[in-house]
């Protein structure tokens, strides 16, 4: 069966009322060409997700207006964080709270950072992206309430859960690596001021893909988002996808194999950047999967009805017991692929085949070698802070 990496994985058709399932016109891919030669962009626009129709894209807990909480709905908490993507390289299958109904958009970068110092935590704050060019780790880093909060302090450790892996030139905006970015924030506010950086990562991006076991249009779709615009993006149809490479291949004669090597290139550098963050970090900088601690800290982050929902395991509106099984064994998973990158240099990485029985521990579990640089101050997280809204 051919490779499909997540961004590409298509819906079933829909079934008609005869009970036969129905697959796109194909006039729809004229329409979708016809509308590329007119707006000179790909055939398809992105949707917005849940986190940037709905809030800033920083915000503080301290700033919050009453009544409202920093991560918001079981949605809103599920599009940053919960949700789990398809993922056959780890034997996951899809999993959102918003089923049947709907899915999470899931492509926005959610951070919540949090300052522990002194055995309290004097600032949290939410952060996403501002745009294609300014991902959430720079407004994180450029926010000026983080920047004076970490100024004055003296020690201790900022906590940063992430939705995805910082990206390292793997991204759309191929000049960008965030994952330098965080470093050298890292060696110019905090390490002068004893202050250690834990990165908590919910799900890897792009690192664990195999261009060797993709179709060549999943990588001309892949290659020609970077290459051309965000607008070639098929959404995992396959008739839109009939059309992405035809729009790129009416660009020019080399346009196709452009995005193919383009695509190859995002998912090298993605193995580049997971290596750093694993082997290349600085001092007092740590990287790891999500834990049961790491859940209990952002549910109670959302609303108040979310988090009864979650410690009652009755209530199966959104947190059903499949779908805690499914998240925790994407953090095993996760987990996993760290440790694969800790002891293998980027030259030899390739895309892990995960056993759940064999490779999981329990999540939160220390690894050999990737001791928490925080574990001094996490056992504090402010309880003032758990309940979330205010």
């Amino acid at each position: 069966m051919a490779y499909i990496p997540p961004h590409l994985r298509a819906k079933p058709p829909s079934p008609a009322a005869d009970g036969s399932t129905s697959t796109p016109p194909r006039s729809s891919l004229a329409s979708l060409l016809d509308q590329q030669a007119r707006t000179r962009h790909g055939p398809c626009a992105p949707a917005p997700t849940q986190m940037s129709l709905r809030r800033e894209c920083r915000c503080t807990l301290g700033g919050l207006p009453p009544a409202s909480s920093l991560l918001g709905t079981a949605d809103e908490l599920c599009d940053a964080f919960f949700h789990v993507r398809a993922t056959p390289e780890a034997g996951l299958p899809l999993s959102c709270v918003r089923q049947p109904a709907g899915e999470c958009e899931g492509r926005n970068t959610v951070i919540v950072a949090a300052l522990h110092a002194a055995g309290d935590t004097p600032f949290v704050a939410r952060y996403h992206n501002e745009g294609r060019e300014y991902h959430a780790e720079r407004v994180m880093i450029e926010h000026a309430g983080l920047l004076a909060a970490v100024r004055a302090a003296r020690g201790g450790c900022l906590r940063v859960h992430i939705s995805l892996q910082p990206c390292h030139h793997s991204s759309a905006s191929r000049d960008i690596s965030c994952t330098r970015a965080l470093f050298a924030f890292h060696e110019r506010e905090l390490l002068p001021r004893g202050v250690a950086l834990e990165l908590v990562v919910a799900y890897p991006y792009r690192s664990h893909w195999d261009a060797e076991h993709m179709t060549r249009a999943e990588l001309i779709e892949l290659g020609a988002r970077t290459l051309f615009g965000p607008r070639y993006h098929s959404n995992g149809n396959a008739t839109d996808r009939e059309a992405v490479v035809a729009a790129v291949e009416r660009i020019g004669p080399d346009a196709a194999d452009r995005a193919v090597e383009a695509a190859r290139q995002l998912m090298e550098s993605a193995r580049e950047g997971t290596a750093l963050l694993c082997r290349g970090a600085p001092h007092l900088f740590s990287v790891r999967a999500m834990g049961p601690e790491d859940w209990e800290w952002l549910v109670s982050l959302a609303d108040g009805e979310v988090q009864a929902a979650w410690r009652d395991v009755a209530d199966e509106r959104w947190f059903t017991p499949e779908r805690r099984k499914i998240r925790f064994a994407a953090d095993a998973w996760t987990a996993a692929l760290l440790d694969l990158y800790r002891c293998q240099s980027v030259e030899d990485q390739e895309p892990m085949e995960f056993n759940q029985e064999k490779d999981s521990k329990p999540a939160g579990e220390a690894r050999d070698g990737a001791e928490c640089v925080c574990a001094s101050v996490s056992s504090n997280k402010g309880a003032s802070l758990r309940a979330g809204s205010r």
